[in-house]
């Protein structure tokens, strides 16, 4: 550091010339505060017995000079000084790391074209229609029969034969003694548990279509010939020639096989 520093003495008594076994005190003033120049203020005491030859004292002198090397010590002193008065270089504070914000990737969904499939419906098969023989009363009842069925959307009844035997045997049970209840005191579908679920009598009706009228006339044997459950019927006619009633009819219900 740079010093162009005065130095003021203040002499109490000085000799012009040669002086010896002087001593000197010097005061150091040091103002660090201030911006200007230090000031050095040094009181010098002589003995006026030890004075020179010129014999001149001066009471008080001001002598300004330039910084020598005999004041490099207080140079010195005053570089420490000056040094331990500079601030501290100033520490930047630690921060903390942060880690660097991330960003979730945005997925974006496409909706996937799909290919419906047409939904395919069986097609049902045929109903296949057994008929009686044609040219008899059976063939003409049954042919009545469906027909009304199909009139009230039903599907038409399919003709058995074996139904048939059994209405057969039911028909000419009702001559003596007319009831869903046979001679032998046992229901009526005990002529064939198997098969038969359901049956329609009548008596004294000579053709098909007056027998046909007669049970559709009457609700619980309407309600057989459309029911929308049985799916196959049997048709027997019983002439009895006795002259009271002489035809008893019998009809059987049941399933297709």
């Amino acid at each position: 550091m740079a010093i162009n520093n005065k130095v003021i003495i203040s002499l109490l008594a000085v000799a012009t010339i040669g002086v010896t076994n002087s001593s000197i005190q010097a005061d150091m003033i040091v103002f660090p505060d201030s911006q200007e120049a230090p000031t050095y203020e040094v009181s010098v005491e002589i003995d006026k017995g030890q004075v020179g030859e010129a014999g001149n004292v001066v009471d008080e002198t001001t002598v300004e000079t330039q910084q020598t090397e005999e004041t490099s010590l207080v140079a010195s002193a005053l570089e420490r000084e000056a040094d331990a008065t500079d601030p501290l270089p100033t520490e930047i504070p630690e921060t903390e790391a942060t880690e660097p914000e991330t960003t979730e990737p945005v997925v974006i969904e496409v909706p996937v074209e799909t290919t419906v499939e047409p939904t395919i419906v069986p097609t049902p098969a045929p109903v296949v229609i057994n008929y009686p023989a044609q040219g008899t009363v059976e063939y003409e009842l049954f042919l009545l029969v469906n027909a009304e069925r199909e009139a009230n959307g039903l599907q038409p009844y399919s003709y058995r034969t074996d139904l048939a035997s059994a209405a057969s045997i039911r028909a000419a049970e009702i001559v003596d003694f007319f009831s869903h209840t046979r001679p032998d005191g046992t229901p009526y579908y005990t002529v064939n548990e198997n098969i038969v679920y359901g049956e329609n009598l009548a008596e004294g009706y000579a053709t098909a279509q007056e027998v046909f009228a007669g049970w559709m006339a009457s609700p619980t044997h309407k309600a057989l010939i459309l029911d929308d459950d049985y799916t196959a019927c049997g048709f027997a006619l019983h002439v009895n020639g006795d002259g009271v009633h002489d035809y008893y009819w019998a009809q059987e219900f049941g399933y297709t096989d």
